[in-house]
């Protein structure tokens, strides 16, 4: 009779932080506005996105992506 050994790990092997970690303000903002944003129309978010967009990159805006993706 064949004994198979099984690798049962009672405890996880990532270390836990040292300390908690803040959050950003940005998290804060996003947590406080969260439930009123999730229920924009999609027209509304778009022309959030393109005002937000606006705001960090100006008229250098990023190539859009050439990838269809289906």
């Amino acid at each position: 009779m064949r004994h198979r050994l099984l690798h049962l790990s009672p405890m996880s092997h990532k270390k836990p932080p040292s300390r908690p970690e803040r959050p950003t303000p940005g998290t804060v903002v996003a947590e406080k506005h969260r439930a009123k944003l999730n229920s924009l129309p999609d027209n509304q978010r778009a022309a959030l996105l393109e005002e937000g967009m606006q705001l960090i990159y100006g008229d250098q805006r990023p190539p859009k992506s050439t990838v269809r993706r289906a």
